[in-house]
């Protein structure tokens, strides 16, 4: 039988509880955000955090669910690059593959499972490991009251990851979960939860992908670092030109551990990504990359907190976007001192090209400091591609597209340089020079 589509009511919620046979915590929750959902109004540019990013064209009534009663599809649906990274175990020590939210490839190495690190899709997770998820999904990290865009994900999620990884346990080799939206006027509302235990280490790879028309993809992504642990975390979005994409991610640290987040945004119609680390451990540390590269009338809106709630924590961000075309481009950066959290370190940039004079940026750098011994500072630049540049480069012999690709990948080198797993800075730079040979 032909699958079918769900409107996104209330009646759908209930339905797809039903259909994944969750627990009653899980469904009440659930159930909850849908409150949240219906009682929060919709964004609009006269909400300060909203002001330069308009959603006058998002008609959420327009999207739905992608339901089917056959069995879930198998990697043949899959772009073949998709498959064959799934299958390759020098990119990932386990890859979950979801397609329109239906998982459908979730192996993870023998190694990994001997030493105790879970990594399911959220509802296999739910049933198998109902204590751990129940602690950590949307409780002490994304709550659905906190936007409409957190409740809408907490009434509709399905598919998702869970990942956790016990104490001292170090994975050498990154796990990754690739999203996949294919179908006019679907939604997806996939979810992230990773648990790192005190003293582990782990990576983690979140790739979202496809669209076929217009569509709507709203996920969260929760980090929970125990006490000296280190995690890195990239999420890479790739969507096609019609989709819309919202994005939460929230990390709480806790004593003496380690964050490194990568947010890269290439496609999507807009792409709204709110990034935020809490360090609420003494000596907690947290390194924030973001890249973005558009044009086309794509329109990015990266939101960002650096919350410091402990003494002795530091944080470092460094956000960069190429713009061409007419693309649009907001960052807004937030420092955030407490009164208790003395010996902060903090600092934070954003860094904008534009390729030509269409394209626009809009960068809001923020501080609020409480406390009186911090070192915090923040510094924002916007700026148009030297012509002088432009003509040496071609009086070289060089094509004018060939120099601007060029010119790019100079400009956001010093990102790409952090990236720490090859296989990611490969995939992210072959993504840029199609986007620029598209231009």
């Amino acid at each position: 039988m032909a699958a079918v589509k769900s409107a996104l009511d209330e009646g759908s919620a209930q339905a797809l509880s039903a259909g994944l046979g969750e627990q009653p915590w899980l469904r009440d929750r659930r159930m909850h955000a849908w409150d949240a959902f219906r009682s929060l109004p919709m964004p609009n540019r006269s909400d300060e955090y909203w002001q330069h990013t308009d959603l006058g064209a998002l008609d959420l009534e327009s999207f739905s669910l992608a339901e089917s009663d056959r069995a879930a599809p198998t990697l043949d649906v899959v772009p073949r690059g998709i498959a064959g990274a799934a299958a390759d175990p020098e990119q990932a020590q386990g890859t979950l593959i979801e397609w329109n939210g239906r998982v459908i490839h979730q192996p993870v190495s023998p190694e990994c499972a001997e030493r105790g690190v879970v990594f399911e899709d959220l509802a296999s997770a739910a049933e198998s490991h109902g204590d751990l998820v129940r602690k950590y999904f949307m409780t002490d990290a994304v709550q659905p009251h906190e936007s409409k865009f957190a409740a809408l994900h907490g009434a509709f999620f399905s598919g998702g990851v869970f990942l956790y990884v016990p104490e001292r346990c170090r994975v050498s080799i990154p796990l990754r979960a690739i999203h996949g939206l294919s179908g006019k006027g679907l939604a997806i509302f996939p979810h992230t939860l990773i648990v790192a235990g005190p003293d582990s280490e782990v990576s983690f790879i979140d790739e979202y992908t496809g669209g076929d028309g217009e569509g709507l993809c709203c996920a969260v992504t929760e980090v929970f670092v125990g006490a000296g642990a280190r995690v890195a975390y990239a999420s890479l979005q790739g969507f096609d030109p019609g989709v819309w994409h919202f994005s939460c991610q929230k990390t709480l640290q806790q004593r003496d551990s380690g964050f490194r987040s990568l947010a890269v945004a290439l496609g999507g119609r807009l792409s709204r990504l709110e990034v935020q680390s809490l360090l609420l451990g003494q000596g907690s540390s947290s390194r924030m990359l973001g890249l973005y590269f558009g044009g086309a009338g794509q329109h990015f809106d990266s939101r960002t907190l650096q919350s410091h709630v402990a003494p002795n924590t530091s944080s470092n961000l460094l956000y960069k976007g190429a713009l061409k075309q007419n693309g649009r481009a907001v960052f807004s950066g937030y420092i955030k001192v407490k009164k208790e959290a003395q010996k902060t370190d903090a600092y934070q940039a954003n860094r904008n090209l534009l390729l030509d004079e269409q394209a626009r940026v809009d960068t809001i750098p923020n501080l609020e400091i409480e406390a009186d011994d911090v070192r915090c500072s923040h510094g924002a630049a916007v700026g148009r591609v030297d012509p002088e540049h432009l003509f040496y480069l071609m009086s070289r012999g060089i094509s004018e597209r060939h120099a601007e690709r060029l010119l790019v990948f100079g400009f956001l080198q010093d990102v790409m340089e952090e990236i720490e797993h090859e296989g990611v800075r490969a995939e992210l730079q072959q993504a840029i020079e199609a986007k620029i040979g598209r231009m």
